[in-house]
């Protein structure tokens, strides 16, 4: 690779052993097995009920996605070095946390689905309307006719490539 990163991004240091050459720092952190991470948040202070559930959470979850849910609730411990958990918070507290997450970008994402197909069909709609049905391919159509041959064929690469049913048909 001929390309250099000044400042590398955290975001890409999972690339550091793929490519040593763009100067990211290797990850050092070992990885832990699942009962050895319900073990590091019960030591940390994490009261865990059941931990047999609590480790399938970390399984099917990830310990990582579900750490973002307990930092508010981390606080300094200079004896250890390491965060530990405010008094009394339960591992159910931090499950629920993310099941509620988890269910309101459910909603927010139908919601979003919602005004997507509501916003094509009004465009759809008004184009057909007022410049027939294939008035998008008329470039005299459209204010911005510099992006409209390369949105055309980008629709019509869509269009080949697709599986879609009504594509089809």
């Amino acid at each position: 690779m001929d390309f250099q990163l000044k400042h590398a991004p955290r975001r890409v240091a999972f690339l550091s052993p793929l490519f040593p050459e763009l100067g990211i720092p290797h990850f050092q952190k070992p990885s832990l097995s699942i009962t050895a991470q319900v073990r590091r948040l019960k030591n940390r202070g994490m009261d865990i009920a059941d931990e047999d559930e609590a480790a399938y959470f970390l399984k099917c979850v990830s310990y990582y996605r579900v750490r973002a849910y307990w930092r508010p609730f981390e606080i300094d411990d200079n004896r250890s070095g390491y965060h530990a958990f405010q008094d009394g918070l339960e591992f159910s507290r931090i499950r629920n946390l993310y099941i509620f997450d988890q269910k309101l970008r459910i909603l927010l994402l139908e919601g979003i689905e919602r005004i997507e197909v509501a916003t094509r069909a009004l465009w759809t709609n008004l184009m057909a309307e007022k410049y027939g049905p294939h008035g998008y391919l008329n470039r005299e159509n459209y204010s911005n006719k510099n992006n409209h041959e390369k949105n055309v064929l980008d629709l019509h690469r869509a269009f080949c490539q697709s599986k879609d049913e009504f594509v089809k048909h």
